[in-house]
This record gives C-alpha cells, sequence and structure tokens, in this order.
C-alpha cells in the first residue's frame, strides 16, 4: 500500500517554503523561523494539514542539497594538500576549528557526520583521512583523538574544556566518536582506513597491562592508554553495527537478508575464514564466509552461498540476496549455518 500524503501540525506548513532566496539569507531564515514561533503561540492549534509525499521528499531533498554545498563552500579548511570540515561556532560565533600551520585546531565529531552524509566528496574524505592520521591517530592511546590540543581554556564552548587535555571529551580517543568515524568510512568505501580505527581500539583494549580493563571497549583512553567506563551503550553498539553490517556486511534489504562483506586479507585464518554469529528474521545464523587465497576486500567476490544445501548465487554487484521467505522457513530450533565462498 503506498503513501500519498503525509499529516503534520498545520503550523509546520510555515517551514515548508522552497525558496533559495531565503535559504541563502540568514536574515529572512531567521523571519521565517520567528514566524513559525509565532504561530505556535500561545500553543499548537491541534489542527493538521495533509502534504503531497511527493513535494515533501523533493522539499527535503533539495533542502538537504542546499546544507551540503553550504558546508562545502563555507566551512572547509585546508592548507598545503591537506583539509577538514569545521565542526562547531562557540558562543562568541567564530569557527572552533583552524588549518592555520601555527594554530591547529582539529576535532573528530565534524568529520565523521560530514563523511557519513555525504557531504563530503570522496576527495575531501581522503584529505580528511590524512588530517586525521596526521592531527588525531595515536596508536599508544587507542587510535583517533575526539580533538587537537587547543593549548588553552575556552569558556565559550560547553563542558569539553573542563577536562584537562587527554581526558573524556578534550582530546581523549573517545570510543563512541571513533567507532563512528570508522563506520562512516566503511560506508563510503575507506575499508582498510576504517579498519584501522576499529583494530586500534582492540589492540589497546586487549592489552590488558596498560588498558586495566576487562574485554571490550571504554569509553575511553586516557593519557596512559587506560580504558575508562567500560562498554557504555552508545561506543558498544556503534561497534556491533559496523562489525556486523559493515565489516561483515550482513544486512537486510526491503526484508531480505543481503550479504556484502568487506573484510581485509588480514581478518581471515590461516584456513581463509571468518564467521560471525547474528539473528535475522527471529532465526540463529551463523554467516562464514571462505577465501582460501586470503584475497583483499577489493579482489574477494562472493559468488554464492549455501544455506540448507540451497545455493543462493551472487548478482552482478557482487552481493547475496537470500529472501526473507526462505529464512523464515528454518527451523527456529537450531543455529543455520549459511557458508559463502568465492
Amino acid at each position: 500500500m503506498s503513501c500519498t500524503s503525509v499529516t503534520i501540525a498545520r503550523e509546520m506548513l510555515i517551514l515548508l517554503t522552497e525558496s533559495v532566496e531565503i535559504w541563502d539569507n540568514p536574515q529572512k531564515k531567521q523571519a521565517l523561523l520567528n514566524s513559525f514561533y509565532s504561530s505556535c503561540l500561545p500553543y499548537v492549534s491541534g489542527q493538521k494539514s495533509e502534504v503531497d509525499s511527493i513535494f515533501l521528499s523533493k522539499f527535503l531533498k533539495k533542502a538537504a542539497q542546499w546544507i551540503k554545498e553550504h558546508i562545502r563552500s563555507c566551512e572547509w579548511l585546508s592548507f598545503n594538500d591537506i583539509g577538514w570540515f569545521n565542526s562547531y561556532y562557540d558562543n562568541s560565533g567564530n569557527q572552533v576549528e583552524s588549518a592555520n600551520p601555527e594554530d591547529v585546531r582539529m576535532m573528530l565529531t565534524g568529520q565523521v557526520f560530514c563523511i557519513m552524509s555525504g557531504t563530503a566528496t570522496d576527495e575531501q574524505t581522503r584529505s580528511i583521512i590524512s588530517a586525521a592520521d596526521r592531527f588525531l591517530f595515536d596508536e599508544h592511546m587507542g587510535g583517533y583523538r575526539l580533538n587537537t590540543d587547543f593549548k588553552k581554556l575556552k569558556t565559550n564552548l560547553g563542558r569539553m574544556f573542563g577536562f584537562a587535555y587527554g581526558s573524556k571529551e578534550n582530546g581523549a580517543v573517545f570510543s563512541h566518536m571513533s567507532v563512528m568515524y570508522a563506520f562512516a568510512l566503511y560506508s563510503r568505501g575507506f575499508v582498510r582506513e576504517g579498519y584501522r580505527a576499529i583494530k586500534a581500539l582492540y589492540d589497546c583494549s586487549i592489552d590488558f597491562e596498560k588498558s586495566k580493563m576487562y574485554p571490550g571497549i571504554p569509553e575511553y583512553f586516557d593519557l596512559d592508554g587506560r580504558g575508562l567506563y567500560c562498554y557504555l551503550t552508545g561506543a558498544s553498539s556503534w561497534l556491533l553495527y559496523v562489525i556486523l553490517c559493515e565489516m561483515f556486511g550482513v544486512k537486510g534489504k526491503n526484508g531480505d537478508l543481503r550479504l556484502s562483506p568487506k573484510l581485509t586479507a588480514e581478518q581471515f585464518d590461516v584456513n581463509g575464514r571468518a564467521a560471525i554469529k547474528c539473528t535475522f528474521a527471529g532465526k540463529r545464523l551463523k554467516i562464514e564466509y571462505f577465501n582460501p587465497q586470503r584475497l583483499d576486500f577489493d579482489k574477494y567476490k562472493p559468488s554464492a552461498a549455501v544455506l540448507d544445501e540451497i545455493s543462493f548465487p551472487a548478482n552482478k554487484n557482487g552481493e547475496i540476496i537470500i529472501e526473507r521467505k526462505d529464512i523464515l522457513a528454518l527451523s527456529p530450533d537450531k543455529e543455520h549455518i549459511i557458508t559463502v565462498v568465492p
């Protein structure tokens, strides 16, 4: 059943103004926003309006594209052959980050969301990777720091500068954002770079003499590489997400199961095997990828998957699709093995 319209609060119609002239003008945008606020006073009316789904879809895509282009043109910072995006403005209205070679200020957060959203072009993403490797990466501390050392107490930028550099939001390797950085890179096809971020966290976590923590990942690693606040939900859920859906390529597609791995050569064992367990459509599955030649991610292309003696060939994109009905037909009483072969 198709949806031809969306019901929204009538006051929100004011915001659906498709005018680049307004979008390009801060004063006119402020006026439009104030009109919306005024329409909600003293309270939202409760009246609703129907908005055509196609119009709304096109409007949101056009608005999103305008925002992306605006960020690319106004927030890109660079010097020599590298660059990155400004992430924040402080309470004084100034850009927080700087590409001045004498005063480099870089934060990981803005890079993550610009890469993940597609705002960063492939060329810009490569430049961000170079900058992050140069200014943020610290293998001793578990990978990518949240920011460079600003060497000052900025009281107009929230709580982060209430911590000494290397602690929590101020320059620590903050697992949540580091894992999201890995996800963003994987999602854009920068597989080895994404794997580097995950591996750095893993290597530091399992070095008990340094991390002094139980298996898992912490909220952050301090200046000594010690893991603090183990396995918080943001970092852990994103880690499971990136490993299952991007690294092992286990995803849903219109209700069906899609397998499209991005595993590097070193992630296969000596027998050329890499496996992961998960639940899909209520059934327990174990997905085993076989790569006897231990080809790297850009060379390893699955040809087929075998599930309960039924073969599912890969499509022209190298993906394997197993329809939901075939998963639902499986017995719920045991774990089912899906064998993927090159």
